[in-house]
């Protein structure tokens, strides 16, 4: 089982919280604690990353019969 905690922000809570955490960390072997880079943090999409999916959209739409259903790509890869 694992489990996925964000912490973000400077205040002081916070930076309690994450140093009782790094506490645990040494004490106990099944923790661990890592920090996300700024870069993963950011939610925004870079405008390069969307010309590019708007290509690929624009392709599909000219192209209708060159790639697979989600249902056909889901049935590929459910079976295995």
């Amino acid at each position: 089982m694992t489990y996925t905690v964000r912490i973000s922000g400077n205040s002081p809570q916070a930076l309690s919280i994450i140093n009782m955490l790094k506490a645990f960390q040494k004490e106990f072997d099944y923790i661990n604690i890592s920090e996300d880079s700024d870069d993963y943090q950011n939610d925004e999409l870079s405008p390069e990353f969307l010309e590019e999916l708007d290509k690929r959209a624009e392709y599909m739409e000219t192209h209708p019969n060159e790639g697979k259903s989600w249902d056909e790509v889901k049935k590929k890869y459910s079976s295995k």
